[in-house]
């Protein structure tokens, strides 16, 4: 649309347009505004009295930290940005500036005093999905470069630019030299996987007939990580016949196609087994995470080794952290789809505030992008689930219309999903109550993937809320003999409490429950059942300290609303969990 104002417009065809700004000018300037307001005015000085010159573009506006730019040749906006970020990079006298730039090819209509039109906006989103000292491009820039001649170009797939209905093919430019072989690499946004490469370990003094050892260490860790739901693993042949090959970790990873790779060393000192790994991403030599575990060398081939539960426990922990960092430090168009699913699952059960609200964007985000995705739809509706559960929600009634759908929707895509059919009972029986439906959805969930935890885990509350203490107690066992390093840990610990409060074991409840608290504070079901544990143990001074606790976790909790929206509120357990806490102290 043209504005009134402006005295003369016209439509131009394939005009290069150039967004820029200066990031965190807000912070740079409440702590030296003088020098920084001088360090811009000079950089806009140097664009428009010798940068510009020596091109046909022409600044359309300044924006205070920023600036609009128009070019008829791609080339020449693609060099004026790389001298424009050279001259931000400063120097001893000249405090550093990050600058993140856009460049899309777009008919405009163009104004004496703006531009207008999709590609106006594209080139905008760009600017904003840049990491600082960026220069992201479009794939019509892109095609009227030649890479390694104009500049260095790495493809990274199709991003999600906000407010745009479909994914743009994005680029990253830099200054033009030999392209990196993993340059040009289209990237999966679909994936929901990230991939990881496991390398033979290597002795490190151990005599040549212990090599054996360390192929035997890579591949039951890949038997692990091959039975996780959160990772996918690339073979022990491929690795092994890579491994063959004097390779760096970033030419494995390119060779395997591998988004981490874990390598490292082992010694046999006596009967102990040491192993070093280290744990890389893939496009980078560096480093992100590295351990040494030890473990018995004669228990090494039977099942269940430790020290292999160490080492993938451990991993996994890494890359979810890695993944996590990530998600929380760049925008969420341009992420990886298994870093946001990743990440939301981890967040969503660390039941921090933030956290958890995170959680909530980068799924929704994640079904934006993926629609036709099961997995996405069905940690949606487990988060509004988690939401009314923790007392959250001011809502409830659409909490639960959400939640359903969101599930419905999981099942619809994928109607034999374990992981939908799991998320649609937690919905059918925590928020609507329909035990008896919940109970089908689970026991099908368990008939079609009886190594999904999460389905064992469930099945054992709803045990737990309908009274049956002995079969609560198995399924918890049972999800945490499938699930013994899982990340949410705590909440199959919690569960398991929950079970044997059920069962009247309110000794094993208390130890289940304590060890659930340590792990996560703020999870409020884990404290209602230590408080009635430690009420019915007659430890009263105890539950009193653990009904603060659960009080500033959920301060608004009385035992009229508990039972409004507790599925387990009609049963004898939940009757004792709602008589104690009146006892205890909680507000009718």
């Amino acid at each position: 649309m043209v504005r009134g104002s402006d005295p003369i417009s016209r439509r131009v065809k394939d005009r290069v347009v150039v967004f820029l700004d200066v990031v965190n000018s807000v912070g740079l300037m409440e702590q030296d505004e003088a020098i920084i307001v001088e360090r811009w005015i000079n950089m806009t000085a140097h664009l428009t009295d010798r940068l510009l010159p020596r091109t046909k573009g022409r600044l359309v506006k300044s924006t205070g930290d920023g600036a609009v730019l128009i070019f008829g040749n791609a080339v020449e906006a693609i060099k004026l940005c790389q001298a424009l970020q050279d001259e931000a990079m400063g120097d001893a006298d000249r405090p550093a500036l990050s600058l993140r730039i856009g460049i899309a090819l777009a008919d405009v209509v163009e104004g004496p005093l703006d531009v207008y039109g999709h590609g106006v906006n594209q080139a905008a989103r760009l600017m904003q999905l840049a990491n600082p000292g960026e220069t992201l491009v479009d794939e019509g820039i892109c095609g009227r470069m030649t890479d390694g001649v104009d500049a260095a170009v790495e493809d990274l797939g199709a991003c999600w630019l906000r407010n745009l209905s479909e994914p743009i093919r994005a680029f990253r430019v830099g200054p033009p030299g030999p392209a990196s072989k993993n340059a040009a690499r289209l990237v999966d946004q679909q994936n929901m996987h990230p991939v990881i490469a496991i390398m033979p370990l290597t002795p490190r003094m151990a005599e040549i007939k212990d090599r054996v050892i360390g192929t035997v260490v890579a591949d039951e860790s890949i038997r692990a990580f091959a039975q996780s739901h959160a990772f996918d693993v690339i073979s022990g042949l491929s690795c092994a016949a890579v491994a063959a090959r004097d390779l760096t970790t970033v030419e494995i990873a390119a060779a395997l196609r591998a988004d981490y790779v874990l390598s490292g060393h082992f010694d046999v000192i006596g009967t102990t087994l040491r192993v070093s790994v280290e744990l890389c991403a893939a496009n980078k030599a560096e480093v992100i995470w590295s351990d040494a575990i030890s473990g018995d060398v004669a228990s090494l081939f039977e099942l269940d080794h430790p020290l292999i539960n160490d080492v993938v426990s451990r991993t996994s922990l890494a890359i979810i952290s890695h993944e996590i960092g990530r998600a929380q430090s760049m925008p969420l168009p341009s992420l990886k789809a298994y870093t946001l699913l990743l990440s939301a699952v981890s967040l969503l059960h660390r039941l921090a505030r933030r956290e958890f609200e995170q959680a909530r964007e980068m799924l929704e985000a994640l079904v934006d992008r993926s629609p036709r995705h099961t997995a996405a739809h069905s940690w949606l509706a487990y988060w509004h689930s988690m939401r009314v559960n923790q007392g959250w929600s001011d809502n409830i009634e659409r909490e639960v219309f959400l939640a359903r759908a969101a599930a419905d929707r999981a099942l619809d895509l994928a109607p034999s999903s374990p992981l939908a059919l799991t998320t649609s009972g937690m919905v059918e029986g925590s928020l609507l109550h329909k035990l008896d439906d919940a109970e089908q959805l689970y026991d099908a969930a368990v008939a079609n993937g009886p190594g999904e935890a999460l389905a064992w885990l469930l099945r054992a509350t709803l045990y737990a809320f309908t009274d049956r203490g002995d079969l609560a107690v198995h399924d918890a066992e049972r999800a945490l003999k499938l699930s013994p390093r899982d990340p949410r840990l705590y909440l199959f610990e919690s569960i398991a409490a929950s079970a044997c409060l059920t069962a009247n074991a309110y000794d094993r409840a208390l130890d289940y429950a304590m060890s659930s608290a340590r792990k996560n504070a703020l999870h409020g079901s884990t404290l209602r059942v230590k408080l009635v544990a430690e009420w019915q143990l007659g430890r009263t001074n105890d539950a009193h300290r653990t009904l603060a606790d659960l009080l500033k976790v959920e301060p608004s909790l009385t035992v009229s609303n508990y039972r409004a929206r507790a599925a387990n509120s009609g049963s004898r357990i939940g009757a004792l969990i709602a008589e104690t806490m009146r006892d205890a102290g909680v507000p009718k």
